[in-house]
């Protein structure tokens, strides 16, 4: 199989044959180096899994060695709570339009 065409060639042995095909993966371990590649990546996100899910624990038990080294003097992390008197109710109506504003404009 030839190709007349320059901008074709490269995609051909010298003997006409195609360079893509599926004798080529597995002449050349296609898969062997596929498997190889999904392994690092799934490793390395496991990795940065685990060391995310660590850092709590990590952070506790520097606060038992240094106390007052991670907090200023609170006993731990407190959760924002907001009050439904400090909420205004012109601000979330504000915010609602906009969102609504931004759904009409998209479609």
């Amino acid at each position: 199989m030839t190709c007349d065409k320059a901008e074709h060639k490269i995609l051909f042995y010298s003997k006409g044959e195609p360079m893509i095909s599926y004798q080529n993966v597995l002449d050349g371990r296609g898969f062997a180096l596929t498997f190889v590649g999904m392994a690092i990546v799934f490793l390395a996100l496991w990795v940065l899994t685990l060391s995310v899910s660590l850092i709590p624990k990590i952070l506790q038990r520097l606060e038992k060695q240094f106390p007052g080294l991670l907090s200023d003097g609170e006993t731990g992390y407190q959760p924002v709570r907001l009050e439904e008197d400090k909420v205004e109710l012109g601000f979330i109506a504000a915010i609602a339009y906009v969102l609504h504003h931004r759904r009409i404009s998209r479609s």
